[in-house]
């Protein structure tokens, strides 16, 4: 490839036909081409490719390559070729970076060339290519190192690889280089782009790699390919596509759209320019005629610039300029061999010209300018713009400029100049900048250069803030140009994050009023926000300085510093809990020393007043340090500790907390502190202690509030919300109630209100309550009163809780129906099958009660069928139902319980469907058997059941079918026939059955079923032989046989035992015949049968029994009179006859009787004599023989009997009819001797005796008389329960003593006593009179102490008949006159607390005697009956008790209920008892006995008595030293003694009592009650007065009464509020003075004050009700004295303040009156208020009042009214009445000037100033302009002048500074006027005065001088020489920072310490700091360097 190596120049003012023509611009545009060089080729070398061109324009020169080359032009003319060099290899891409070239080779390798030393650096190889034909890389770009050393590039090649080299310049030994991977693609790349941190890629595809995320995106179009790109925009880039159409294409989404759609370009170049515009050249594609286009578009509006036709040119590239003023230029080739470099520029002189001066060619431009005659001026202004706009202009550049800029008249250039300048120093910037304010503009374009003017001032005030920072940091004059460029408040907020607290300080205090008012509550939050993680120690000067400007010219940002602190102070308590709040107060302390309050009570009418705003905000801050107060008493007080926010929350907030606090004496702290601090928030503790109740009791559990809720219930004072409460409590607490609770609801019940009812009931359903609220129930939700008993009874049974029945009865209570809960409790008990429990119920019911069920039950039983548990609690409860019911009731009742148990057994288990009525009669219950029976023999085949089983149950059904079981078997085995069940049958039946019926049946039955009966009269047996047809079932089983057999003997046996005399008989010659046939009993069984008469029978009976029965039968067979039976002869035994009979009884017999007396069966033995005695009747020796047998067994069953515990007395009778009287009465009296102490055997044993006695006829024996004695004796003792009588006393006392000793203890009644003097032959009368004594003097009371509802002990008698009783032994004594004496003596024997014993008593005395009278005496006992004592016995009661009764241990229990029944009670001496008994609450139930105790009692004297004990009792007295209790200790007690003296007749002495009580009551809430009760028994006094002699005393008492009612009720009202200052105090008896006091009151006004603050208006309501004052007009008066001026309520007003806060006249500075009037305003109803001012101030037909007064009324309506209002009431919006109110203030100003005006002239403001102007030296009226200007905003500078000037003359100082102030608001700049007046102020801050506050006033002085804005501008000596002869050399110290010259500065130091000691000035310096001056550091700096 050819690289063009000849170049040829070319002049382009010259034109040749070599060369060609230039390519003028199509549509008149000013553009032109030249050609500037021509590159020719080698003639010889064909080649048709194009060359390969890259080049790029570098610090004005010209740098390409073109094929192997690389070459640099000197300029962008290309005048000559500085650098040529050919490589190795052809040049793909290059790249500039830092005078460095990298040019990267097609083989892989890269050159480094050094531009400014023309040579190269070095040369490698950093990647190897194998393709060399091809082009490798595609671009390269420079990227930004770390160090000017390392050079880095990024490099990409067409496979997509994308490298970094870098190249460290400062390496050992050569360059060297190094390249890494950055990313490899993958993809073919044929161009590349990189936009910063984006690398644009175009291949087949479009790839976007971002290098700081490492990832790259793939946007695949195959209709779009890519030649070239270029970045466009941060997130764009544009493309030149292969179809050769311009697109633009966004790097995040990829997606594109077509820029020049109508044409096809082969070449696109984009830049911006220096006016940023985007610059895009386009080469269009060549048409038809070869010629193609080059186009310039303005890409921002889409402009073309200039278009070129370029005539058969092929533009090989577009170079991209380094300089955006630089011409285009271009490469193109016109043949073969020639490639020209052309230059596009524009045409016409002035561009020429221009484009001169933009190349700095300024001679050249000149000379151009005076060729075609330019302006020279454009020369000098671009001369000038030169050095403007240089990045740094030295101290000989600024001086040109400004001598360039003098020549030039152009005003607003000149500023432009000043404008751009950069200088060197702050010297040269000081000089440009009083350059430009000291330009002295025409008036004709003042007010366009204002803000220039205005700019100018900014940056000189902030060269003067600049100059004083840098007094405190080393900044260089590097920083100033930031520092002037910045913004303050982000450099403010910039330095404050770095904690540069005292620059920031002074930055702040040099800020205008117009920045500090821009800021917006944002950015002052975000200033405060960068405060918090310092100490407000390190920040504090900071923040004296930025509250006290921020709230002097932003005073509606007071709110955030309001919130910021409110933040602090928590952060503060969240950081340093422990040391909270103390640390938290010092905080506050230091930020309201911030908050000058006094700079920010700026209440512009035209701000909307704002001054009720700012208040309302120095409210938070009051509520937080009272808050903090508050926490700081918790903690240190009552170590409670409570977070702030619960305080900021509010009172019922705080309250609520405390009250979840722990708190160890919680009634001190409620005392001490809650009730104190409730009123302090005018709260009534009342009303908050009961919310607090309702709160705590609904929120929280009773274990919470158990210690909190008593204690707040204790101190509310009023009676209905006291009781309300408690209902709350009540209602809340945990059931059932703790005692204290109770004990609470006690103590409320002597109320007298009707809620007091309800709280008894709550009481007595308490119990039902507990039930209702058991959660088990599930009745706590349901209304109680709507549930009826039967759905709750159910609930509770259903719960099955062990404690239901207790439960339902307490339930039942509720309506009365226990019956109910009875009958469903028993039910449910039965129904859930707890027998137990109901066995247990019914044993503890009552029989009535019971029995009301009965039918009930027995009726349930029968319709539903019977119930298994019916049936086992059946029995128990009919017995007990039915215990005092008839007989035949009862065996009804039986019969259904014995039904009911049969039914229920027989359908279990025998599964039938039987009812009671089924089995009632015999016939139903046969049938009933043969079912059963046939059940059972079925069980016994199928041997479902054993036959023990069977057996077993036939005995329950025998029992079921009421039948004998026995019966029951004999049936069975008559219908199923088996030995087994035979024999088990035959035993059972044996064992069991004494009917000797069924014993014969059963034997009959076995021997008919097992054999034949033989019927052989001759040997009359039975003969027993085996059938084979035998009727039995079973196999024969022999020894079964046997065993049947043999019970069938025994069964013979018991038959003929237990036969009736009737059966007798038949049964023994049955049982003869039986016994005949069946074998031997078996001798080896102990026992035949199993009970004979409760006796078991022994052998030895029996023996005796069959050797008897032997002999009888063998005599009775050799007897001559034939038997009428046949007996059982025995063979064996010995013949017996008439012969040997007395033979054998004297042989066998005794051993006989022997046998049966050793065995002790003396009884047997006795009849077995007696039944042989009687058989033989016709044998006297063998019965006299018998007799002597029978005596001695006799004998002893005798002695046996009458020892025996229980005596069968007939018996005994009959034995002892065998002895005469004597030896029988011996053996009694033997007996009598053993037995004493057995009363039922000494009775039955003297019964005997008696018996005996009269037996033998003999009744007048002694013996007789004793056994009757003794028989008396038994019953009375028997008659005797508990007899205390000695038994053996009881029973040898003689009968008189005997009766005394019974009589004295009670034991008999009247019809006793007469029955026992019969008994014993006694005389009856006299002990009537005994009996009567004992019963009256010995009557003992049954008595019990009980607790009331209340809690309160009270007696309870139980009824006594002792009336009745004596009454029925009166009757029976005829001597009634006898009888009344006998009473009478009685009564001084009577125990004088039996109250019933004297009552009898005088009622016998009046039966007795008709004519008493004891009316008086019944009536004052029964007062005392009902009367219960409070006190004790006293000693004299105790001395008379021991006197009646000496022999007695203690005095009567009774007394410590009772008064004594004495003679005292009707004397005079009753008040020895009244004393100690009467009090409030019992002293109405001694006028019960004020009727018959006239003469000693009356209601006044008990209720004056009751009242003064109050007093001296000290229930009054408060409770440690307490100037005035602010809460009410004793509302109920004023109450009850209020109600007390109503019951006092005469007015005058209940005006005495209540006033005694007034006297004597504490200071506070209490006297105040008092005194109220005084003063209405006062007024009651006073209106019952009618005689005329009595009316001016009693008015005199009413006078004094009432003004000691208004002066407490005042006291009180003053206390409450917290106003009881010694001011207010000696006011209250002037209520209309100390009304017009309160109303000067400085919180009303002065909201710095940050203390409690009072509602003074709500106060003087309450003080005007007590002294019935006419407040509404009162309140008008004051507002007539506020807007006349009355000196008296404004106070001293000062009429040296300035005009600018208020209208001009009074300078009322602070706005007082305002404050006052709308305060006052506030008291009722605004909108009365707001007619009353608007018809004053609008509407008022008085036309004397003066504007004055009409402004200040409407100014005050203003303030009080909204929008709405002013529309409605004076039909104007707050602008309109704003400017009309300033229009008054200034018409009656000019009037008190002499000039007369309208409102409607006052739109001629300029011929009004110049008016004014002619009294220039009126101070009013410089004032009245200025205010004038200020209402009209007048932005002309003379007015302005004039007023400053004159200002300066008349020596207004303060008025200047606020008409400075003005001026920047109104945007005048600083010019001359302005500094003028600065400079008259600073010369006059520091003089002398006699101020108090002289200390606050000179820092205020020296604050304002360190704001002046134009500090510097001013001489400050005067002003420093002054703070000297003052002695404030630290002040005059803080002056040094502002003066710049150092000679100057170190003049006034030498002066400063020649006269004054280092040490104190830096001590007073350092004080400074606290009160936010800036510069004390930097004062002792220059002191300690001096």
């Amino acid at each position: 490839m050819d690289d063009y190596d000849t170049v040829e120049y070319f002049n382009t003012a010259n034109e040749t036909l070599c060369f060609g023509t230039r390519c003028f611009s199509d549509g008149g545009s000013l553009y032109e081409t030249a050609t500037l060089c021509v590159l020719r080729g080698n003639e010889d070398v064909v080649d048709d490719t194009l060359p390969e061109f890259h080049s790029e324009i570098y610090n004005g020169k010209l740098i390409f390559t073109i094929g192997k080359s690389i070459r640099i032009f000197e300029d962008l003319n290309c005048t000559s070729l500085i650098f040529n060099a050919k490589l190795e290899e052809t040049i793909d891409t290059f790249c500039i970076y830092l005078n460095y070239v990298l040019a990267c080779l097609r083989n892989g390798g890269i050159v480094l060339i050094d531009v400014e030393n023309l040579s190269i650096v070095t040369t490698s190889l950093v990647v190897q290519n194998v393709w060399f034909k091809d082009m490798y890389f595609i671009h390269v770009f420079a990227e930004e190192s770390s160090s000017k050393d390392v050079l880095n590039f990024i490099v990409t090649n067409k496979k997509g690889i994308v490298y970094r080299i870098s190249i460290n310049l400062m390496a050992e030994e050569n360059v060297e280089s190094a390249i890494e991977t950055i990313v490899n693609l993958d993809m073919p790349i044929t161009y590349a782009a990189k936009l910063n941190n984006v690398l644009a890629l175009c291949g087949n595809n479009l790839i976007f790699y971002n290098f700081a995320s490492d990832k790259h995106e793939v946007f695949i179009d195959d209709n779009l390919k890519f030649k070239e790109i270029y970045p466009y925009h941060p997130k764009k880039f544009i493309a030149l596509t292969e179809e050769n159409n311009v697109v633009l294409i966004c790097a995040s989404t990829g997606t594109y759209f077509n820029l020049f759609s109508h044409d096809y370009f082969q070449k696109i170049l984009f830049y911006q320019d220096d006016l940023d515009n985007n610059i895009c050249l386009l080469v269009t594609q060549p048409g038809k005629d070869g010629n193609c286009i080059l186009k310039a578009v303005n890409m921002c509006d889409n402009s073309i610039i200039y278009s070129l036709t370029l005539k058969k040119e092929l533009v090989l590239s577009l170079v991209y300029p380094q300089n955006f003023s630089d011409s285009q230029l271009y490469i193109s080739k016109f043949c073969d061999q020639e490639i020209r470099i052309k230059i596009v520029y524009e045409a016409i002189p002035e561009k020429r010209l221009e484009r001169l001066l933009r190349a700095q060619k300024f001679d050249e431009a000149e000379v151009f300018a005076k060729q075609f005659s330019l302006d020279l001026v454009e020369v000098k202004k671009a001369r000038a713009n030169v050095i403007a706009n240089k990045e740094r202009c030295t101290s000989n550049e600024v001086d040109q400029l400004m001598s360039i800029i003098s020549e030039i008249e152009d005003i607003d250039f000149k500023f432009e100049c000043c404008f751009k300048l950069t200088c060197d120093n702050f010297e040269d910037v000081r000089k440009i900048i009083t350059y430009a304010l000291e330009q002295d503009p025409k008036e004709l374009v003042y007010k366009d250069i204002i803000p220039r003017l205005l700019y100018f001032s900014e940056i000189m005030h902030k060269l003067d803030t600049y100059s004083i920072l840098c007094k405190y940091n080393e900044f260089d004059f590097i920083s100033w140009n930031d520092f002037s460029t910045c913004n303050f408040y982000d450099y403010l907020c910039e330095n404050l994050s770095q904690g540069q607290f005292e620059m920031c300080s002074i930055l702040y205090s040099r800020m205008d009023r117009n920045f500090i008012k821009s800021l917006e509550a944002s950015d002052i939050s975000k200033i405060l926000q960068l405060l918090n993680k310092y100490s407000h120690e390190i920040y504090f000067p900071f923040l004296l300085t930025f509250m006290d400007k921020t709230l002097l010219y932003n005073s509606t940002s007071i709110h955030k510093f309001v919130e910021w602190i409110q933040d602090r102070v928590l952060y503060i308590e969240y950081r340093d809990f422990e040391n909270f709040p103390e640390n938290a107060i010092e905080f506050l302390d230091k930020m309201l020393k911030c908050m000058k309050i006094s700079n920010a009570a700026n209440p512009d009418i035209e701000r909307n007043c704002p001054t009720t705003r700012t208040k309302s905000y120095y409210e938070e801050l009051n509520s937080i340090v009272k808050c903090l107060k508050i926490i700081q008493i918790l903690k240190n007080n009552y170590m409670i500790l409570v977070p702030l926010n619960n305080c900021l929350g509010g009172s019922y907030e705080l309250i609520h907390v405390l009250m979840n606090c722990e708190i160890s004496d919680i009634d001190a702290f409620i005392k001490n502190f809650l009730i104190g601090y409730i009123i302090e928030n005018n709260l009534s503790p009342d009303e908050v202690f009961m919310g607090e109740i309702d709160n705590i009791m609904e929120e929280e559990d009773e274990t919470v509030w158990i210690n909190i809720v008593p204690s707040l219930w204790k101190y509310i004072s009023s009676m209905e919300l006291k009781l309300n409460a408690m209902l709350q409590i009540l209602k809340y607490a945990r059931l059932p109630w703790a005692p204290y609770i109770k004990e609470m609801a006690y103590s409320v019940l002597d109320y007298k209100h009707f809620l007091v009812e309800q709280i008894k009931m709550e009481l007595k359903r308490e119990p039902i309550y507990v039930v209702w609220n058991k959660e088990d129930y599930k009745l706590k939700h349901l209304p109680i009163q709507q549930v009826d008993d039967y759905f709750a009874f159910m609930r509770i049974i259903k719960s099955g809780k062990e404690s239901v029945q207790e439960d339902l009865y307490t339930l039942s209570t509720r309506f009365n129906n226990k019956s109910l809960a009875n009958r469903l409790l028993l039910n449910s008990f039965v129904r859930n099958n707890e027998l137990e429990k109901a066995l247990k119920f019914i044993s503890k019911q009552d029989e009535k009660d019971l029995l009301a069920h009965v039918n009930q039950t027995i009726s349930y039983c029968k319709f539903g069928g019977a119930s298994e548990q019916y049936v086992q609690i059946i029995d128990p409860f009919l017995n007990k139902a039915c215990r005092s019911d008839s007989i035949k009731l009862k065996q009804d009742y039986r019969q259904f319980a014995h039904c009911l148990k049969a039914t229920c057994y027989l359908n279990k288990n025998y599964s039938l469907k039987l009812k009671t009525s089924c089995i009632a009669t015999r016939k139903q219950r046969d049938e009933v058997l043969k079912i059963i029976l046939s059940m059972l023999i079925g069980n016994l085949l199928d041997k479902t059941d054993g036959i023990i089983e069977v057996i077993q149950n036939c005995g329950k059904v025998a029992w079921a079918l009421s039948m004998e079981p026995e019966q029951v078997l004999v049936r069975m085995c008559n219908d199923f026939l088996d030995l087994d069940l035979l024999t088990q049958c035959a035993m059972n039946v044996y064992e069991k059955s004494s009917n000797s019926k069924v014993l014969c049946q059963m034997t009959t039955l076995i021997l008919k079923n097992v054999g034949n009966l033989n019927d052989d009269s001759t040997n009359n047996e039975f003969e027993i032989s085996m059938m084979e047809d035998s009727k039995i079932s079973n196999k024969l089983d022999f020894q079964l046989l046997n065993s049947c057999l043999h019970y069938a003997k025994k069964m013979a046996t018991k038959a003929l035992l237990h036969a009736s005399d009737m059966e007798i008989g038949d049964i023994f010659n049955w049982a003869v015949c039986i016994s005949n046939n069946l074998e031997e009993t078996n001798r080896n069984e102990l026992c035949l049968f199993p009970e004979v008469y409760k006796e078991f029978v022994s052998l030895g009976v029996v023996n005796a029994m069959k050797e008897i029965f032997s002999i009888f039968t063998n005599f009775m067979s050799t007897s001559k009179f034939p038997p009428q039976i046949d007996f059982y002869i025995n063979s064996h035994q010995p013949v017996v006859n008439k012969v040997n009979l007395k033979e054998t009884l004297n042989t066998r017999f005794p051993m006989i009787i022997h046998n049966l007396c050793s065995e002790g069966k003396f009884l047997h033995a006795c009849r077995f004599i007696i039944a042989l005695q009687n058989c033989l009747p016709e044998f006297p020796d063998e019965r006299e023989l018998l007799s002597k047998y029978l005596l001695k067994c006799n004998k002893l069953l005798i002695q046996k009997i009458l020892t025996c515990r229980s005596i069968d007395a007939c018996l005994a009778f009959d034995l002892l009819l065998f002895y005469d009287y004597e030896k029988a009465t011996y053996l009694i009296n033997c007996a009598l001797s053993m037995c004493k102490r057995d009363v039922d055997k000494f009775k039955a044993l003297a019964e005997l005796g008696i018996k005996l006695s009269k037996y033998h006829d003999i009744l007048n024996h002694k013996q007789y008389k004793k056994y009757c004695d003794m028989v008396l004796l038994i019953k009375w003792w028997k008659i005797i329960k508990q007899c205390v009588i000695p038994y053996k006393d009881f029973f040898t006392m003689n009968k008189d003593e005997l009766l005394k000793a019974i009589l004295s203890n009670n034991y008999f009644t009247v019809d006793q006593i007469i029955d026992f003097c019969a008994d014993f032959s006694l005389n009856v009368d006299p002990y009537y009179y005994a009996f009567l004594r004992n019963i009256l003097v010995n009557w003992k009371p049954v008595w019990r102490i009980d607790l009331d509802i209340k809690q309160k002990k009270y007696l309870v008698m139980e009824s006594s008949d002792l009336l009745e009783k004596c009454l029925n032994i009166i009757s029976s004594i005829p001597d009634k006159e006898s009888v009344y004496n006998f009473v009478n003596k009685l009564l001084t024997e009577v125990n004088v607390y039996h109250y019933e014993v004297f009552i009898c008593i005088y009622k016998i005395i009046a039966i007795l005697n008709t004519s008493k009278n004891i009316s008086q005496k019944l009536c004052l006992l029964q007062f005392l009956q009902s009367f219960t004592r409070i006190g004790k016995p006293s000693t004299s009661e105790q001395e008379e008790w021991f006197t009646q009764f000496p022999n007695t241990q203690k005095i009567d229990p009774l007394s410590e209920m009772r008064l004594p029944y004495t003679s005292t009670l009707y004397t005079k001496d009753i008040w020895n008892i009244l004393r100690y008994e009467a009090n409030l609450n019992n002293y109405q139930n001694w006028f019960k006995i004020l009727p018959f105790m006239g003469e000693y009692l009356n209601k006044g004297d008990i209720c004056s008595y009751v009242i003064k004990n109050v007093v001296t009792s000290g229930a009054l007295k408060s409770e440690g030293k307490v100037t005035w209790n602010l809460h009410p200790q004793h509302v109920r007690l004023f109450e009850e003694i209020d109600a007390c003296i109503q019951h006092i007749p005469a007015l005058e002495r209940a005006t005495s009592v209540a006033y005694h009580l007034l006297n004597n009551t504490p200071p506070g809430a209490d006297q105040v009650n008092a005194a109220r009760l005084s003063y209405k028994y006062a007024k009651l006094y006073k209106d019952a007065a009618h005689k005329e002699e009595d009316k001016e005393r009693v008015l005199s008492a009413y006078t004094k009464i009432e003004s000691k009612y208004q002066g407490y009720s005042t006291l009180h009202i003053l206390h409450t509020n917290n106003l009881a200052q010694e001011k207010y105090l000696k006011l209250v008896n002037h209520p209309k003075e100390l009304i017009d006091a309160l109303y000067l009151d400085e919180s009303i006004t002065n909201k710095e004050t940050v203390h409690h603050k009072s509602d003074i208006n709500r106060v003087v309501d309450e003080i005007a009700e007590i002294f019935d004052i006419d407040i509404m007009e009162h309140r008008k008066t004051l507002l007539e004295q506020l807007f006349t001026g009355d000196q008296y309520f404004n106070g001293n007003m000062d009429d040296s303040f300035s005009f600018m806060n208020t209208n001009v006249d009074t300078n009322e500075k602070d706005n007082n009156y305002l404050n006052k009037a709308s305060y006052i305003c506030s008291s009722s109803e605004l909108k009365t208020w707001q007619q009353y001012l608007v018809s004053k101030g609008i509407y008022d037909e008085n036309k004397t009042v003066s504007h004055k007064y009409q402004a200040r009324i409407l100014k005050c309506f203003l303030v009080i009214s909204d929008d709405d209002s002013l529309e409605q009431l004076a039909q104007s919006d707050r602008e309109s009445m704003t400017d009309f109110i300033n229009k008054l203030f200034i018409i009656h100003d000019l009037q008190s000037l002499g000039i007369d005006m309208k409102i409607d002239d006052l739109e001629h403001y300029k011929d009004i100033l110049k008016k004014l102007s002619k009294i220039a030296n009126n101070k009013l009226g410089l004032r009245l302009m200025a205010f004038i200007c200020k209402v009209f905003n007048v932005s002309d500078i003379k007015p302005w002048q004039f007023i400053i000037y004159n200002m300066i003359k008349l020596k207004m100082y303060d008025d200047i500074h606020d008409s400075l102030e003005l001026l920047a608001d109104n945007g005048i700049p600083h010019i001359k006027c302005y500094i003028d007046g600065w400079q008259a102020i600073v010369d006059n801050l520091f003089n002398p005065s006699n101020r108090d506050d002289l200390e606050k006033y000179y820092i205020q002085k020296l604050k304002t001088l360190q704001s002046c804005p134009v500090l510097y501008r001013l001489n400050l000596e005067k002003a420093f020489y002054k703070c000297i002869e003052l002695k404030r050399c630290d002040l005059a110290a803080i002056m040094l920072q502002y003066f710049l010259d150092d000679d100057m500065q170190y003049k006034l130091t030498d002066c400063l310490l020649k006269t004054n000691n280092k040490e104190n000035i830096i001590e007073a310096i350092n004080c400074l700091e606290s009160f936010g001056l800036q510069g004390s550091s930097y004062a002792v700096k220059l002191l300690n360097n001096y």
